[in-house]
């Protein structure tokens, strides 16, 4: 769904912590899985399955039925103006 990298990074030996944050992050509610990759010059070196799980806890922004649902979780407002 959703990919980064991070280009000229450097890595002392030792231990590091990685983390990443979004302004905002409209997924609907629910359990995501997060895969963090290390590769060097195209050769992968590490590949983690972050766990726990992501899990979203909001208010649901979408439609009640649920075949009608993608992920995006995004609030809106429907406002009808009469013409003429």
């Amino acid at each position: 769904m959703w990919a980064r990298a991070a280009t000229n990074l450097v890595l002392h030996p030792g231990l590091h912590v990685l983390s990443l944050s979004f302004p905002m992050l409209p997924l609907k509610p629910g359990l995501y899985q997060w895969q963090v990759s290390l590769y060097d010059n195209r050769e992968l070196l590490d590949d983690w399955e972050c766990v726990p799980e992501m899990s979203i806890a909001t208010e649901i922004h979408q439609h009640y039925l649920d075949e009608w649902n993608g992920l995006l979780n995004l609030p809106a407002q429907l406002e009808i103006h009469a013409q003429g």
